[in-house]
């Protein structure tokens, strides 16, 4: 399964070089809130004609809506209800070509291919050369203008048939369901990399000798042009076999669930070579195709689904915790831990570093608790090894999101190395069970079962579960982390991106309060943001709080428990040419007022309204 992962989203990513097809991420996360009405459309080919009947439209109804395991009740479940996706079949269109126009014309050999199906696209590798080379060339570009010719095809039969979208104004998500003769099941080894196994991906416009970095061709370049269905542009799909969607006759939702979660936004937590598995089973975004496990924690906050300093709480200092399985919906999901005192600025964006998850995950196995590291910046890690705007999760580089595993001993000597894999089709290796033999983590011993930040160094950080309640499923747990030095909230200073507050100094504890307000505030004080229902309070110890992203003004400060910080006034505003986000900022000092747009920063001469300074 995983060899197909790596084909099919790598293709999709090749896709996004296009200029018309670069999104920032929090664009890509737009589509996490609200309802996606997500449009079907079944494709059969000359060589059958047969298929679709009501009882098959019925079985796909059940993988789509109506099963407790469907597209939509994941989706509505891993969003905590945030996002809602209604699937419709709006109609059925058949191909002049038959289903082997669009298969692979070789078949891989041992150092070469054979050709099985003359009609079929290049699916050969190549070197620099132009010369055949199974191990280590790129792949024909002729798979990239194949699938472009089947999905401008089907669209042009769908405008034939009088075909029409949904529900207007917006068209939200095209699925193409291929029919018979097309037969890929889910443990099918053969048909990865295919047109038709299981994919997202994008509608490519403009010149392909955008993805010469990608993909081999001969060096002459194709302009394709935009795609519309009834009316509107189509900017990404899904394509799956009808085939695929079931194992032993029963739905099967795995794979199509996670290619969802990528029309949303989000990335792939796999490796795209065969190394270490980071995440496993512990999400849909893992190695998920034997298992439906929701999103871990972080990957939610990310979406938009559940909140820093409300879902996701922090741990200051040593103590005992509780926690019940995010499968629940608690009102806790998650604790995070933030060693780090600094920030790291590339440009106008921040990092944190290293963070640190606990949350508690059911399993066939047990309930227990899992820990996993966070480096944000790595999930900006392109195939090249530089950093970008595209976020690629764990594909390349040192992974965005690690979960420790158990450790086992070499044989013949002392030494623990940590497992590579977590165990397909459960969550073993990864969870500290409540009923199990292993009821500890991390610590000072340095030879097993070690909390390590990115550089492999050991945090010092453990955790031991006390006690279990299984009636509540509750799991209570001692953390242990190293001691950090004071600071105060007069300390606190704050910097602004587009996308978040983000605040440092030596202060450990208490809180940050954020007011975003769509009108400005005369002569604002600490207790106009404190009892606003809007404001958001977020542990000083996270480090950053995010914006929504509506134009408006922002009122921030901290608080340590013994005295109130300067406030900072911002204003959010936008671009109307374009149509990019910006940032005004003014604090409580004379000062000239920053824009930030796409990275450049253009100084104004204004100054900024002195806030009052008040204290407890």
């Amino acid at each position: 399964m995983k060899k197909f992962f790596v084909f099919a989203v790598a293709f999709c990513f090749a896709l996004s070089l296009s200029a018309g097809l670069k999104t920032s991420v929090a664009e890509a996360y737009e589509k996490a809130v609200g309802e996606i009405v997500n449009g079907v459309i079944e494709v059969e080919f000359a060589d059958t004609t047969d298929g679709f009947d009501e009882r098959e439209n019925s079985r796909l109804d059940t993988v789509l809506e109506s099963d407790a395991n469907s597209l939509k009740s994941f989706i509505y479940e891993n969003s905590e209800g945030k996002l809602s996706v209604r699937s419709e079949i709006v109609g059925k269109v058949v191909l002049d070509e038959p289903s082997s126009y669009y298969t692979p014309a070789y078949k891989s050999i041992k150092g070469g291919y054979q050709l099985v199906n003359e009609v079929g696209y290049d699916n050969r590798k190549y070197d620099a050369d132009g010369k055949v080379d199974a191990e280590n060339g790129m792949i024909s570009i002729d798979y990239v203008l194949r699938e472009q010719e089947f999905i401008r095809k089907v669209f042009a039969k769908a405008e034939e048939a009088g075909i029409k979208a949904w529900e207007k104004p917006k068209l939200s998500s095209v699925t193409f369901v291929v029919g018979k003769p097309v037969d890929i099941t889910v443990d099918d080894g053969e048909s990865w990399g295919d047109i038709f196994w299981p994919h997202k991906s994008n509608v490519y416009y403009g010149e392909t000798s955008y993805l010469s970095d990608a993909y081999y061709s001969d060096g002459e370049s194709v302009k394709l042009e935009k795609v519309y269905f009834d009316g509107s542009e189509v900017e990404n799909y899904l394509l799956v076999a009808y085939s695929s969607l079931f194992s032993g006759g029963k739905p099967y939702t795995s794979i199509l669930c996670h290619e969802f979660m990528h029309v949303i936004g989000a990335p792939d937590y796999y490796r795209y070579d065969e190394g270490d598995d980071p995440v496993g089973n512990t999400d849909i975004m893992g190695d998920s195709a034997k298992r439906l496990n929701l999103s871990l924690s972080y990957l939610r906050y990310k979406m938009g689904w559940i909140e820093e300093g409300k879902d996701i709480l922090a741990i200051e200092e040593s103590g005992e915790y509780a926690l019940e399985p995010t499968e629940n919906s608690p009102e806790v999901k998650a604790y995070k831990i933030v060693l780090s005192d600094y920030l790291k600025k590339d440009g106008e964006e921040f990092s944190v570093g290293d963070c640190y998850y606990i949350e508690c995950r059911k399993t066939a196995s047990g309930t227990g608790l899992i820990i996993y590291r966070v480096n944000e910046k790595n999930g900006f890690i392109g195939p090249d090894g530089e950093y970008s705007s595209i976020n690629y999760g764990n594909a390349y580089g040192d992974p965005e999101v690690y979960v420790y595993r158990d450790w086992v001993k070499r044989p013949f000597s002392s030494e623990y190395y940590p497992r590579s894999e977590i165990n397909v089709g459960s969550l073993n290796f990864g969870i500290i069970y409540a009923d199990g033999i292993i009821k500890s983590y991390g610590g000072k011993d340095e030879n097993k079962n070690i909390v390590t930040d990115s550089d492999g160094n050991n945090t010092g950080v453990s955790l031991k579960i006390t006690g279990y309640d299984r009636i509540a499923e509750r799991v209570t747990f001692q953390v242990e982390i190293p001691e950090k030095s004071e600071g105060k909230a007069s300390d606190l200073k704050f910097d602004f991106t587009s996308s978040g507050v983000y605040f440092d100094s030596g202060l450990r504890k208490g809180f940050v309060y954020l007011l975003e307000s769509e009108k400005e505030l005369k002569d604002v004080g600490y207790d106009d943001i404190i009892n606003s229902s809007d404001v958001k309070k977020i542990p000083v110890s996270f480090k950053r709080v995010r914006l929504s992203g509506k134009e408006g003004y922002v009122y921030v400060f901290a608080d340590d428990g013994n005295e109130r910080g300067q406030i900072y006034s911002a204003v959010y505003a936008k671009d109307s040419k374009k149509g990019c986000s910006m940032l005004l900022l003014g604090v409580g000092l004379p000062v000239g007022a920053v824009i930030i747009s796409a990275g450049i920063i253009i100084l104004l001469a204004k100054t900024a309204k002195r806030v009052r300074n008040e204290r407890k």
